[in-house]
């Protein structure tokens, strides 16, 4: 969360502790940020890759409209999943150029829901 600078690190412990002031957890640091909470986009993930394409995109937009999450964020960290996962170097450079489209497709201002589709399929 802090990529190496401690300052970083330091106002959101500092944040944190004056949001959740009884204890300061794993979790409260994710919410304190705004950033997804890594739980959440291993779910995504998972869907994804497992589900139908109905419940894949249900599980994708409950957790941008519940959790109040933005899709660059989750296309950031469903980058960083893919690089991470145990799978073929062709699938992963197809699945890295899609995510890469659809994050540049976002900042474009398209529609979040299209795009949300997209992801999905």
């Amino acid at each position: 969360m802090g990529r190496g600078d401690m300052r970083r690190v330091l106002n959101v412990l500092q944040s944190a502790a004056v949001a959740y002031p009884q204890e300061i957890t794993f979790e409260s640091l994710f919410l304190v940020t705004g950033n997804p909470v890594p739980k959440h986009i291993d779910a995504v993930f998972q869907s994804l890759l497992n589900d139908s394409f109905n419940d894949a995109r249900t599980t994708l937009h409950d957790m941008c409209t519940l959790k109040g999450y933005a899709l660059p964020d989750v296309l950031t960290l469903l980058n960083e999943r893919v690089l991470d996962t145990q799978l073929p170097r062709r699938m992963k450079a197809h699945l890295l150029a899609k995510l890469a489209d659809l994050e540049y497709r976002c900042a474009a201002a398209t529609s979040e829901k299209l795009q949300l589709s997209a992801l999905v399929s």
